[in-house]
């Protein structure tokens, strides 16, 4: 039963741990909330900044979820050439691997860079987090 799992291994792990063990046992839906692209898919030149990517928090009924403090959103790329930064005069050199929602919002935007040739999938999902769906947009980079 969830509360005598709480009393059991509260103390011992974190809120996290214990989210996913009570989702584990259906006591928690998953995916409440939801990073949604507002900006479409892009097709670059390699090495080329992309135009504004612009990502929107969602309920799990497609409407703008306005949160309470903000939200760490992690940054992945399918390929090892992909790069992000939060200004299209950015270096992309790397170490832009997140970004924030801020409080009281429901958006926020990125740019991303590829020296290589081919589709990207671009996938943001919640840094840490149990209950927040992840989504993916395809980039074309081209020569």
């Amino acid at each position: 039963e969830p509360f005598n799992i709480w009393l059991v291994v509260g103390p011992l792990l974190g809120i996290e741990a214990i989210l996913a063990l009570l989702w584990a046992f259906g006591a928690v839906p998953i995916a409440q909330k939801k990073f949604v692209f507002v900006s479409g898919p892009q097709r670059l030149a390699v090495n080329a900044v992309s135009g504004p990517v612009k990502i929107e928090i969602r309920d799990r009924k497609g409407r703008p979820w306005n949160i309470r403090g903000k939200v760490d959103v992690q940054l992945r790329s399918s390929s090892r050439g992909g790069r992000f930064d939060l200004s299209p005069a950015g270096s992309f050199d790397g170490s832009v691997t997140h970004t924030i929602v801020p409080r009281a919002s429901t958006t926020v935007t990125f740019y991303y860079k590829d020296s290589r040739t081919g589709v990207a999938v671009i996938t943001v999902q919640k840094a840490l987090g149990i209950g927040w769906g992840r989504n993916s947009q395809s980039f074309t980079i081209t020569s």
